[in-house]
Protein backbone atom coordinates (compact mmCIF):
# COMPACT_ATOMS: atom_id res chain seq x y z
CA UNK A 1 0.00 0.00 0.00
CA UNK A 2 1.69 3.18 -1.15
CA UNK A 3 1.82 6.45 0.71
CA UNK A 4 1.50 9.48 -1.54
CA UNK A 5 2.71 12.93 -0.60
CA UNK A 6 0.89 16.09 -1.66
CA UNK A 7 1.89 19.73 -1.30
CA UNK A 8 -0.53 22.62 -0.79
CA UNK A 9 1.00 25.87 -2.10
CA UNK A 10 -1.79 27.96 -0.55
CA UNK A 11 -0.82 27.02 3.02
CA UNK A 12 2.73 25.72 2.36
CA UNK A 13 2.02 22.29 3.88
CA UNK A 14 2.92 18.71 2.98
CA UNK A 15 0.35 15.96 3.58
CA UNK A 16 0.69 12.17 3.39
CA UNK A 17 -2.12 9.94 2.18
CA UNK A 18 -2.34 6.16 2.43
CA UNK A 19 -3.74 4.51 -0.70
CA UNK A 20 -5.08 1.03 -0.07
CA UNK A 21 -5.26 0.41 -3.81
CA UNK A 22 -3.04 1.30 -6.76
CA UNK A 23 -6.18 2.50 -8.55
CA UNK A 24 -5.72 5.76 -6.59
CA UNK A 25 -2.29 6.49 -8.11
CA UNK A 26 -3.63 9.38 -10.23
CA UNK A 27 -6.15 10.67 -7.68
CA UNK A 28 -5.69 14.09 -6.11
CA UNK A 29 -7.32 14.43 -2.69
CA UNK A 30 -8.87 17.48 -1.13
CA UNK A 31 -6.74 19.55 1.21
CA UNK A 32 -7.45 18.49 4.81
CA UNK A 33 -7.23 22.10 6.00
CA UNK A 34 -9.34 23.68 3.27
CA UNK A 35 -11.13 21.70 0.51
CA UNK A 36 -10.95 24.74 -1.79
CA UNK A 37 -7.13 24.55 -1.89
CA UNK A 38 -5.55 22.54 -4.72
CA UNK A 39 -2.94 19.92 -3.82
CA UNK A 40 0.05 18.97 -5.98
CA UNK A 41 1.51 15.47 -5.98
CA UNK A 42 5.12 15.39 -4.84
CA UNK A 43 7.85 12.80 -4.90
CA UNK A 44 8.60 11.73 -1.34
CA UNK A 45 12.11 12.32 -0.07
CA UNK A 46 14.01 9.09 0.39
CA UNK A 47 15.04 8.25 3.94
CA UNK A 48 14.01 11.69 5.17
CA UNK A 49 16.95 13.36 3.46
CA UNK A 50 17.26 17.10 3.86
CA UNK A 51 16.81 18.86 0.47
CA UNK A 52 19.67 21.27 1.27
CA UNK A 53 21.98 18.34 2.01
CA UNK A 54 21.04 16.66 -1.28
CA UNK A 55 21.52 19.90 -3.19
CA UNK A 56 24.95 20.44 -1.63
CA UNK A 57 25.93 16.87 -2.50
CA UNK A 58 24.62 16.84 -6.08
CA UNK A 59 24.88 20.56 -6.83
CA UNK A 60 22.34 23.13 -7.90
CA UNK A 61 21.37 23.03 -11.58
CA UNK A 62 21.85 26.83 -11.83
CA UNK A 63 25.53 26.49 -10.97
CA UNK A 64 26.20 24.50 -14.13
CA UNK A 65 24.43 26.83 -16.54
CA UNK A 66 27.06 28.86 -18.46
CA UNK A 67 25.03 32.10 -18.24
CA UNK A 68 24.15 31.70 -14.56
CA UNK A 69 24.78 34.72 -12.38
CA UNK A 70 26.31 33.34 -9.13
CA UNK A 71 24.70 36.09 -7.03
CA UNK A 72 21.25 35.45 -8.49
CA UNK A 73 21.62 31.68 -8.01
CA UNK A 74 22.61 32.18 -4.36
CA UNK A 75 19.68 34.55 -3.67
CA UNK A 76 17.29 32.08 -5.29
CA UNK A 77 18.68 29.28 -3.11
CA UNK A 78 18.25 31.37 0.06
CA UNK A 79 14.65 32.27 -0.82
CA UNK A 80 13.80 28.66 -1.63
CA UNK A 81 15.29 27.48 1.67
CA UNK A 82 13.46 30.12 3.72
CA UNK A 83 10.09 28.81 2.64
CA UNK A 84 10.42 25.15 3.59
CA UNK A 85 6.98 23.54 3.74
CA UNK A 86 5.42 22.48 7.02
CA UNK A 87 4.91 18.72 7.25
CA UNK A 88 1.54 17.64 8.61
CA UNK A 89 2.32 14.69 10.93
CA UNK A 90 -0.97 12.91 10.30
CA UNK A 91 -1.37 10.07 7.77
CA UNK A 92 -4.70 10.48 5.95
CA UNK A 93 -6.76 7.76 4.28
CA UNK A 94 -6.75 8.79 0.60
CA UNK A 95 -10.18 7.33 -0.20
CA UNK A 96 -11.77 9.54 2.48
CA UNK A 97 -10.43 12.77 0.95
CA UNK A 98 -11.56 12.37 -2.66
CA UNK A 99 -14.20 14.63 -4.12
CA UNK A 100 -17.52 12.79 -4.33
Amino acid sequence: MPIYEFYCPQNNKLYQFLARSLSYRDAVPLCPDNPDFVLEKRVSQEAGEDPEKLENHFGDSDEFHPDADPFFARVKKIIRGARQPIRDPKLYELSEWLRQ
